[in-house]
């Protein structure tokens, strides 16, 4: 791996919004992952952790990405 492709992020999320009906889970999410990275997914009860977890793992798909 060179230098440069370290430096890429191994999961990128830009702008993303995800709704239920008329209830937004996500909202203009976004974030990126790097290699050896550790991160944590906490939050409130509906807060929209899980609908990040399905968007990941593609069990969901975005509602609007911009």
């Amino acid at each position: 791996m060179t230098d440069q492709e370290e430096k890429l992020p191994i999961i990128r999320l830009s702008h993303v919004h995800h709704v239920y009906g008329n209830h937004p889970a996500l909202t203009d999410l976004t974030f990126e992952i790097f290699k050896n990275e550790l991160v944590f997914i906490c939050g409130p009860s509906g807060a929209g952790k899980t609908t990040l977890l399905r968007l990941l793992y593609r069990g969901a798909r975005a509602s609007r990405e911009r």
